[in-house]
């Protein structure tokens, strides 16, 4: 009888503290003090593990933007279906949940290797395939798949608020060339650019290639043309402009009355302003065109074919770089 009269005293007291911490908490959040709150509501939680205690955490964690972790909380919470509290308040609690879903989606990610690892926003989610979909916050989602023997995978995606998402994820298998030398399995760069095997040789020694060299030609034509009709507009408005000065300085046009010249005719002052500023864009552009025409006839006459070296192995990629000369570039096919 004795000890489960202490036992009695203990859960009353517990019971007491407990309820305490949960006015505490309630009174901080009416305060705005929601972070205070949210530890309040862990405390109670820690010592009575009550479903009250949980819902008061759900909520607070909503106050916070903790979406993720309010939606499981509630959750659990409202399983308890017998209890008074929960029972008493379900209605409230589960307009509260509908609030949380609004900011949420589901996510379902279906993976070509089974166990690989995969991440989600940064934080690890478990391996393929998954029990079920993942819940995330809408909006972009960033999802990170590792698998032993296969190149890394990484997705940026947008998942909708109160819907479900499917995302496909297929590997493709790490291989190592043939009597290459070795080297760290690292994912690809962005911007590597894969390539058809039927534009390299399948010999699996390493050997040059020939790249094709498109011709200049074109461009060549492009600057000649932009520079005559630069030089033209250039020589048009320099005919209208020394038109315009000899008028501006016809003393019975503009040197009579009690005002300056420029006072005295401000049409035609513009007029040569603007035509002085046409003669400079005209023949600039035309310069600049006439130089690129230069250095593009040159090339073209002087350039020779460029050569890539070829790594031949299961995947084909191919880099480019800028290469030696004036003008060049360099590009590298690897296998």
């Amino acid at each position: 009888m004795k000890l489960l009269f202490a036992l009695a005293l203990v859960t009353s007291a517990l019971g007491q503290d407990v309820q305490q911490l949960l006015v505490e908490g309630i009174a901080l959040r009416e305060q705005g003090r929601d972070t205070d709150a949210l530890n309040k509501f862990r405390d109670a939680y820690a010592l009575s593990g009550s479903p009250r205690a949980l819902a008061q955490i759900a909520l607070a964690e909503q106050a916070l933007g903790r979406w993720l972790q309010a939606r499981k909380h509630l959750d659990k919470a409202l399983s308890a279906t017998k209890n008074p509290w929960i029972t008493r308040y379900r209605g409230a609690l589960l307009s509260g949940m509908n609030t949380i879903r609004s900011r949420l989606g589901q996510l379902e990610v279906v993976s070509s290797v089974e166990g690989a690892k995969l991440v989600i926003n940064g934080k690890p989610v478990g391996r393929t395939p998954l029990s079920e979909p993942i819940w995330v916050v809408a909006g972009t989602v960033v999802i990170r798949a590792e698998a032993d023997g296969y190149w890394p995978i990484v997705r940026q995606i947008e998942v909708p608020s109160k819907a479900q998402a499917l995302e496909s994820l297929r590997f493709v298998r790490r291989t190592r060339p043939r009597d290459a030398v070795s080297r760290q399995d690292v994912e690809p760069p962005t911007s590597t650019v894969k390539t058809s095997p039927s534009s390299v040789s399948l010999d699996p020694q390493l050997e040059s290639i020939t790249a094709k060299r498109t011709s200049l030609m074109p461009y060549f034509w492009t600057s000649a043309a932009i520079a005559a009709v630069g030089a033209g507009v250039g020589t048009a408005f320099l005919v209208v402009r020394n038109d315009q000065a000899a008028r501006y300085n016809d003393d019975a046009r503009c040197g009579v009355g009690p005002g300056t010249r420029e006072e005295n005719c401000p049409e035609i002052r513009d007029s040569i302003r603007t035509s002085e500023m046409a003669i400079g864009i005209g023949f600039v552009a035309s310069g600049v065109a006439a130089s690129a025409a230069i250095i593009l006839a040159l090339i073209e006459s002087s350039s020779k074919p460029s050569v890539a070296k070829v790594e031949l192995g299961h995947s084909t990629f191919a880099r480019c770089g800028q290469g030696p000369g004036l003008v060049g570039i360099s590009c590298g096919v690897s296998f």
